[in-house]
């Protein structure tokens, strides 16, 4: 109850109740040596400093990435 789910090609591979850590794993299961370029749009209910921390920890971890977060504002 109250999971959330991580999607790719529209299956869902992965659930959980961390964001950032759902993130990170859906990220592990999907980036390849040849990305260069995410964007993550996260939706209405996430925080400025949850958003924040999000990126770090995206960067951090996938250093060789350009990250670029824009906000979504879809519907949580």
């Amino acid at each position: 109850k109250d999971d959330k789910i991580g999607l790719i090609d529209g299956q869902i591979v992965l659930t959980g109740q961390d964001d950032q850590a759902l993130v990170l794993d859906l990220l592990a299961k999907y980036v390849d040596a040849d990305a260069s370029l995410l964007t993550v749009y996260p939706g209405e209910g996430i925080k400025p400093e949850d958003q924040k921390e999000l990126e770090k920890a995206i960067s951090k971890t996938y250093s060789l990435l350009d990250v670029d977060v824009v906000y979504g504002g879809q519907p949580t």
